[in-house]
Order: C-alpha cells, then sequence, then structure tokens
C-alpha cells in the first residue's frame, strides 16, 4: 500500500530471472487500479511493449530507423540556464568524463551555438525559436578549433579537438547521425512505453538520459498522479554528471 509509505519512491533490485520485472508490472497495474495515472516507461530492453500495447498505450520507438526522436538540445519549456547544466551531463555521457577543460570549451560553444540560432540566455522570447542540432555545434567547435590552432593555443586546441571528434560521431554522417535531428515525439497517450531495444548499445545510456529528461519535463506540466519506472536504471549511474541529475 503506497499511500502507507511516507515516500513512493522504490528499487526493485535481485539477480536475472528473479522477477524484477514481473514485480515491477504488478505494482504498475495496481497504480493503475488504484487511481487515473499517466505512466512512462523507460525500457532499454521492450520489457514493457506488450503491456503497453495490451493496455492501449503508446509504444515510442527510438531507434536508427523509427521516426520518432528527441533533439538533445531542445529546451521545450526549460529554462536556458537548467538547459546548459544538462548538456554537461548529456557530454558527460558522450566523452566518457569531461575534464575542466572540456567544461569550459562546451561553455562557449553551447552559447555561440545557440545564438546562431537566435537563442539567447537573457531573453526568454528567444527560448522557443528552433533549436540547433549536432551539426550546428560540429560547425561551431570547428570554427574554435582553427582559431586556436591559429594562435598556437595547444592546450585550448586539444580540448576542443576532443569535443569536436566526439560530436562528428553524433552530426549528419557520423555513426550516430540519426540523433542529428528534430523531435518527434508522440506524448498524448497516458500510458507511454519509451522503446530503447533497437538502439547501438553505444548510444543507449545516453538516448535513455535524453528520455529522462523528457519524462521529467511533463511530469512538471500538471499535478495529476503519474508513475515513472526505469529499467535498467543502474546504467544511468555510470556517468558521475548523470548520476548527480
Amino acid at each position: 500500500d503506497f499511500d502507507s509509505m511516507s515516500n513512493k519512491h522504490f528499487f526493485v533490485l535481485g539477480i536475472s530471472g528473479s522477477g524484477k520485472s514481473y514485480t515491477s508490472k504488478f505494482l504498475l497495474m495496481q497504480q493503475l487500479l488504484a487511481q487515473q495515472c499517466k505512466v512512462y516507461i523507460l525500457d532499454p530492453n521492450a520489457e514493457y511493449k506488450e503491456l503497453a500495447k495490451r493496455m492501449k498505450g503508446e509504444v515510442v520507438e527510438l531507434s536508427k530507423d523509427s521516426k520518432s526522436i528527441i533533439n538533445l538540445f531542445d529546451l521545450a519549456g526549460e529554462d536556458f540556464g537548467s538547459k546548459m547544466l544538462t548538456l554537461i551531463s548529456v557530454f558527460d555521457i558522450i566523452t566518457g568524463g569531461l575534464t575542466e577543460s572540456q567544461k569550459g570549451v562546451l561553455n562557449e560553444a553551447l552559447l555561440e551555438v545557440y545564438k546562431g540560432n537566435k537563442i539567447e540566455a537573457a531573453n526568454p522570447l528567444t527560448w522557443g525559436n528552433i533549436p540547433p542540432t549536432f551539426s550546428d555545434l560540429k560547425g561551431v567547435l570547428k570554427k574554435m578549433l582553427d582559431e586556436a590552432e591559429k594562435n598556437s593555443r595547444s592546450g585550448e586546441a586539444k580540448s576542443i579537438e576532443v569535443l569536436y571528434n566526439r560530436v562528428r560521431m553524433y552530426a549528419k554522417g557520423g555513426f550516430f547521425g540519426f540523433l542529428d535531428r528534430s523531435t518527434k515525439v508522440n506524448l498524448r497517450n497516458n500510458f507511454i512505453d519509451f522503446d530503447l531495444n533497437a538502439l547501438p548499445s553505444q548510444v543507449k545510456q545516453l538516448v535513455m538520459f535524453s528520455v529522462l529528461e523528457l519524462i521529467s519535463r511533463e511530469i512538471k506540466k500538471d499535478k495529476d498522479p503519474k508513475v515513472v519506472l526505469i529499467d535498467e536504471g543502474w546504467s544511468l549511474l555510470r556517468s558521475k554528471e548523470a548520476e548527480n541529475y
């Protein structure tokens, strides 16, 4: 009985095959029967796909071939400062750990790339403009790299080059260029399963984080009861920045 507890947050822990998913589905159905609530499931292994279909929910498949996608640079109602902090976590995952020097470069590059799309930190009226993508950031970092090399700033150039090479992988033409698109996600259903099973393993943690950020924005929109279920949530704890988020 969740209402008898001081806190409704919980973990389901156990060895493989011990019934973690079964238990989570049981508790989820218990909540649905007890009250009308909106359900969001972060589902990296398609464990809840069939349940979502049976409940007439929406299965949002995120993969390199799907129509649905989340642009990691999309503010989507978030304030600019909070988005910058979130993007630090995003790039901590992308790089496998940001150095302080790289954080400084990233701060400058992000302000510049948003400015290029007429989005300014000090002007909330611009926050709804079309956000940049990885290709836009790639262009900004290339300019910064050329300038640093031209002026013989080798230390700064090294930090920029690391970020530039990583971003190239996520821009059009890169291994993970399918992420270089505008957000397209249907969130109108009251039962939404984000199926990440078909994603390459190298980007699954990153997309899990982007979905979690999207869900966190959605649950703040009103005070209606909601259930958020994160399967394989431990994988988000690999990045220190994501863990803090």
